[in-house]
């Protein structure tokens, strides 16, 4: 069995929920993720970021990048593991910037 999946999603909503001519505004998304399935062996990434103008004209951002791979063992075990990075800005100053990988085993019934 040979499966590959995209899902691509994007948002904007200007101003929407903020009082008007605040100068806030700009708040938009995007999401970009991918899974590719072959007999065991399954792959997979995806990324997503926000952005949003604060009443200072300052950004506010977020990204977060993900890649996990994963081997189905049989028998309903799976092993697999992810490697994330995310990075985060509030008023154009860095708060966050991390990378870290999970592993995992998954146990079905």
């Amino acid at each position: 069995m040979l499966v590959f999946l995209l899902i691509t999603e994007k948002n904007e909503q200007g101003d929407s929920g903020q009082i008007k001519n605040n100068n806030a505004g700009n708040d938009e998304g995007t999401s970009i993720c991918g899974e590719y399935l072959m007999g065991n062996i399954g792959l997979g990434a995806c990324q997503v970021e926000t952005n949003f103008t604060d009443t200072d004209n300052l950004d506010n951002n977020a990204k977060v990048r993900t890649y996990s791979a994963e081997y189905q063992l049989g028998g309903g075990m799976k092993v697999g593991v992810t490697y994330f990075d995310q990075e985060q800005t509030a008023n154009n100053k860095t708060m966050t910037d991390v990378d870290g990988i999970i592993s995992r085993l998954a146990v079905g019934f």
